[in-house]
């Protein structure tokens, strides 16, 4: 008997992504789904171990040129499009991480042509393409008159550009949710020479001199990343009716500062609920903690806020940054703070590159965590340090979700991992001749949070506490294999095993999560938003192994 759908999700790996898997994938569903009633449609990657792998960059077989691999995504495609009933989609989403298929959304693609009713369509493409090099894989926004969610991650070309400005003409009035995420500018890689340049909020908004109304009138959610602010010639909070927003994030946005400040004193009243903002790399962390504050102090009733901020040149102002964000301590649910340094270490390989630091903790952010009930906070602090932070305040955080930061990049680059999945979580919490022992099996990096989980789920720890996570999150999962998960121990034992390992993985206070741990994994997903918030990387980043 056929199955009905109205959501569907179509998720490839790195080794199913030619044409001969997708049609035999899509023959099999196709024999017992009706696909006529589907509203809903998603095309996604599911890469996991490496990060920001995408088959158009890594995953090519030898033999299978850049167009075999390109068009195949299309061609597979084809025959389920055409069992959908024509402008019954409403959503669609493609989180391949490659240029789009022309025949999907190119200038007589199956989209624009039959599916003209869409109100949301979410893009993950890469401007670092071979086809977007090559100038392929051209797309055609124009027959959507009724979107109001879009979203592109992966703006590079001029073509991506001009598609964008064409798609805000015919919907910005009724546009509620807009996400542009522009691909890294700071590569030297001689792409687009003749125009290699930051695209500015000028170029893509149309913001102009003299502007009387706003552009994006209805518009609840805004998410940039990488786009300028520096020339824009008329007041950010009016051109994007700013009252009107409720869930805002830039990342390394050049020229937020200024945006930032003009909208704290604009008369427009500030209704934000979410907040994230990954400061520009290139400005100094000072006057980030100064902007920061004078926004945050401006309003009340954040439920949400996620900081990236550079390291200031000295402690002058953050007990006034802890006190903007204790503005919203009776709203916040989620809350995360993290810094950016240099490296200093003149011993040390990535001497003089970025990484992290410990946050600046004032006495004011001991009692924003004393006073508030923060469900989930994130925080990027050495673990034995935050011991010291974390033990002497009274009464005790009472959040559900802790995360230890520790970027992506950083632990790649050193090659730091937990090892297999099944392997045991062990801290150094016992005599001298067994740490001596673990030592040679974990880096101290490691064996610092584990000495951390230990303590956190033990008797002097949040006491609500139920997810520990440690590592970068950003992206679901880029940096998956680096991470940890932990949960509190319930089956502590006394009982001796035959191995160091098995007998003291009996008597930890935490664990992994388990595939059975429903709830834990529901409060994951809940405040995913928290842990995935403000990525150190730009978005298709490139990695070498």
């Amino acid at each position: 008997m056929p199955v009905f759908w109205e959501s569907m999700a179509i998720s490839f790996d790195e080794d199913t992504l030619n044409q001969p898997d997708v049609k035999r994938s899509l023959h099999r569903s196709m024999s017992v789904i009706r696909f006529d009633r589907v509203k809903d449609l998603c095309v996604a990657a599911n890469f996991s171990g490496n990060p920001k792998v995408r088959p158009s960059h890594n995953r090519l077989d030898d033999e299978m040129s850049v167009d075999d691999a390109f068009n195949n995504f299309g061609i597979g495609l084809a025959p389920l499009l055409h069992e959908l009933k024509d402008n019954f989609l409403r959503s669609f989403s493609w989180r391949l991480g490659t240029s789009v298929p022309s025949n999907l959304l190119g200038p007589s693609g199956y989209l624009p042509q039959r599916q003209t009713r869409l109100e949301s369509l979410s893009l993950v493409t890469d401007g670092l393409c071979p086809m977007t090099m090559e100038g392929c894989g051209c797309i055609d926004l124009s027959g959507f008159k009724l979107i109001r969610s879009f979203q592109w991650r992966g703006l590079r070309s001029l073509d991506d550009i001009e598609a964008v400005r064409v798609c805000f003409k015919a919907n910005s009035q009724h546009l509620q949710e807009l996400e542009l995420g522009f691909v890294s500018w700071t590569k030297e890689d001689g792409f687009w020479s003749t125009d290699h340049r930051r695209w500015t909020s000028q170029d893509i908004l149309g913001l102009k001199a003299g502007l009387q109304q706003a552009l994006f009138p209805s518009l609840i959610k805004l998410v940039l990343s990488g786009l300028s602010f520096n020339s824009t010639l008329v007041k950010m909070a009016c051109a994007l009716n700013f009252s009107g927003l409720r869930t805002l994030t830039l990342r390394n946005c050049p020229g937020t500062h200024a945006m930032l400040e003009d909208t704290a004193k604009s008369s427009q009243a500030i209704r934000l609920t979410s907040l994230e903002l990954a400061l520009d790399v290139n400005v100094g962390g000072q006057e980030d903690v100064v902007v920061v504050s004078q926004f945050l102090g401006s309003f009340t009733g954040l439920e949400n806020l996620f900081i990236l901020i550079n390291e200031p040149n000295s402690d002058d102002g953050v007990e006034e940054f802890w006190d903007s964000v204790r503005c919203h301590a009776s709203t916040l649910h989620r809350l995360m703070v993290h810094e950016r340094g240099v490296n200093l270490d003149q011993d040390s390989d990535g001497f003089e590159d970025p990484c992290d630091n410990d946050i600046r903790w004032g006495a004011s952010a001991s009692h924003l965590f004393q006073e508030s009930k923060i469900d989930s906070i994130g925080i990027c602090y050495i673990p034995s340090r935050l011991i010291c932070q974390l033990g002497h305040l009274n009464p005790r955080p009472s959040c559900k979700l802790l995360h230890v930061r520790a970027s992506g990049s950083d632990r790649f680059n050193a090659d730091v991992k937990f090892g297999e999945p099944n392997d045991p979580v062990v801290p150094n919490a016992f005599p001298a001749a067994e740490a001596e022992e673990l030592a040679n099996l974990f880096s101290e990096i490691l064996l610092d949070f584990l000495r951390f989980a230990h303590w956190v789920f033990g008797s002097q720890g949040p006491p609500e506490l139920q997810v520990l996570a440690y590592g970068d999150f950003s992206y679901r999962g880029s940096f998956g294999r680096y991470n940890e998960l932990l949960c509190r121990n319930q089956t502590m034992s006394s009982t001796q095993h035959h191995d160091l390992l098995s007998t003291m993985e009996q008597k930890l206070t935490s664990r992994r999560l388990t595939k059975g741990d429903k709830n834990l994994w529901d409060l994951v997903d809940e405040h995913f938003q928290m842990l995935e918030a403000c990525p150190v990387e730009n978005f298709l980043e490139d990695y070498e192994e």
